[in-house]
Protein backbone atom coordinates (compact mmCIF):
# COMPACT_ATOMS: atom_id res chain seq x y z
CA UNK A 1 0.00 0.00 0.00
CA UNK A 2 0.98 3.62 -0.45
CA UNK A 3 -0.25 6.94 0.79
CA UNK A 4 0.24 10.68 0.84
CA UNK A 5 0.30 13.41 3.46
CA UNK A 6 0.26 17.15 2.65
CA UNK A 7 -0.56 20.38 4.47
CA UNK A 8 -3.43 21.21 2.11
CA UNK A 9 -4.97 20.45 -1.26
CA UNK A 10 -8.06 20.56 -3.39
CA UNK A 11 -9.94 18.68 -6.09
CA UNK A 12 -11.80 20.61 -8.80
CA UNK A 13 -15.33 19.61 -9.66
CA UNK A 14 -15.84 17.44 -12.69
CA UNK A 15 -15.05 13.92 -13.75
CA UNK A 16 -12.31 12.22 -15.72
CA UNK A 17 -10.14 14.64 -17.68
CA UNK A 18 -11.95 17.64 -16.19
CA UNK A 19 -10.98 16.82 -12.59
CA UNK A 20 -7.72 18.31 -11.30
CA UNK A 21 -6.07 17.42 -7.99
CA UNK A 22 -3.49 19.73 -6.36
CA UNK A 23 -1.70 19.35 -3.02
CA UNK A 24 0.63 21.79 -1.26
CA UNK A 25 3.12 21.96 1.57
CA UNK A 26 5.32 19.30 3.16
CA UNK A 27 4.18 16.54 0.81
CA UNK A 28 5.27 13.04 1.71
CA UNK A 29 4.12 10.33 -0.70
CA UNK A 30 4.90 6.63 -0.51
CA UNK A 31 4.19 4.53 -3.62
CA UNK A 32 3.12 0.86 -3.33
CA UNK A 33 6.66 -0.25 -4.30
CA UNK A 34 8.18 1.77 -1.42
CA UNK A 35 9.38 4.71 -3.52
CA UNK A 36 9.19 7.90 -1.45
CA UNK A 37 8.54 11.33 -2.94
CA UNK A 38 8.88 14.58 -1.02
CA UNK A 39 7.75 17.87 -2.59
CA UNK A 40 6.43 21.36 -1.94
CA UNK A 41 3.55 20.97 -4.43
CA UNK A 42 2.13 18.29 -6.73
CA UNK A 43 -0.71 18.10 -9.20
CA UNK A 44 -2.45 15.23 -10.97
CA UNK A 45 -2.91 16.07 -14.64
CA UNK A 46 -5.88 14.02 -15.87
CA UNK A 47 -5.18 14.92 -19.51
CA UNK A 48 -1.71 13.32 -19.49
CA UNK A 49 -2.35 10.86 -16.65
CA UNK A 50 0.81 12.15 -14.96
CA UNK A 51 1.83 13.52 -11.58
CA UNK A 52 3.62 16.84 -12.13
CA UNK A 53 5.36 19.59 -10.19
CA UNK A 54 7.60 22.59 -10.79
CA UNK A 55 8.63 22.73 -7.12
CA UNK A 56 11.56 21.28 -5.22
CA UNK A 57 11.31 17.46 -5.16
CA UNK A 58 13.20 14.53 -3.67
CA UNK A 59 12.75 10.89 -4.71
CA UNK A 60 14.13 8.07 -2.54
CA UNK A 61 14.17 4.44 -3.66
CA UNK A 62 16.16 1.85 -1.66
CA UNK A 63 19.79 3.10 -1.95
CA UNK A 64 19.07 5.82 -4.52
CA UNK A 65 18.18 9.45 -3.90
CA UNK A 66 17.51 12.12 -6.52
CA UNK A 67 16.68 15.79 -5.89
CA UNK A 68 15.65 18.44 -8.37
CA UNK A 69 13.30 21.22 -9.29
CA UNK A 70 10.30 19.74 -11.09
CA UNK A 71 9.02 16.24 -11.79
CA UNK A 72 6.80 14.33 -14.21
CA UNK A 73 5.85 10.76 -13.30
CA UNK A 74 3.34 8.07 -14.06
CA UNK A 75 1.07 7.32 -11.08
CA UNK A 76 2.99 4.12 -10.23
CA UNK A 77 6.39 5.90 -10.20
CA UNK A 78 7.82 3.45 -12.74
CA UNK A 79 8.81 6.25 -15.16
CA UNK A 80 10.03 9.31 -13.25
CA UNK A 81 11.59 12.37 -14.88
CA UNK A 82 13.16 14.79 -12.39
CA UNK A 83 14.25 18.16 -13.78
CA UNK A 84 17.35 20.17 -12.75
CA UNK A 85 18.58 17.02 -11.05
CA UNK A 86 21.29 16.08 -8.60
CA UNK A 87 21.51 12.75 -6.84
CA UNK A 88 23.31 9.86 -5.19
CA UNK A 89 23.47 6.32 -6.55
CA UNK A 90 25.09 3.42 -4.73
CA UNK A 91 25.81 -0.14 -5.80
Amino acid sequence: DGGMIADSGYVTEGTGRNRLVKVFGNISLIAPDGTKLYADSLRWNPTTGKIESNSRVKVVRKTEMVEGIGIVSDPNFKEIRVKNVRGRLES
